[in-house]
């Protein structure tokens, strides 16, 4: 998802350091790797919570440490991944 963002910004850095305007194509590519490389950050954050919460509710009492919190991380996730989301729709919407 980082990865996804910088790749999106980077037309604007291009744009910055050369001081002309990109053009369409330029800002096109950059737009959509970088909205690509978000939702498929997105989409492996999500499947990767619930292979989590598949494994956990196959495990018993004993293997599950005593205070380990099992959803804290299922649900940081799907956050990461909301947030992914809001960013890809952000530069489609912003461009």
């Amino acid at each position: 998802m980082g990865f996804g963002f910088v790749v999106e910004r980077f037309g604007l850095f291009l744009r910055m350091v050369t001081a002309q305007p990109l053009t369409v194509s330029q800002r096109g590519f950059s737009l959509w790797l970088g909205v690509a490389l978000l939702l498929m950050g997105a989409l492996v954050s999500v499947v990767s919570a619930m292979q989590f919460r598949t494994v956990v509710r196959g495990l018993g009492e004993l293997e599950i440490p005593r205070g380990y919190w099992t959803g804290v991380g299922v649900w940081l996730n799907f956050l990461l991944a909301l947030i992914a989301l809001a960013l890809a729709a952000h530069f489609v919407w912003s461009s």
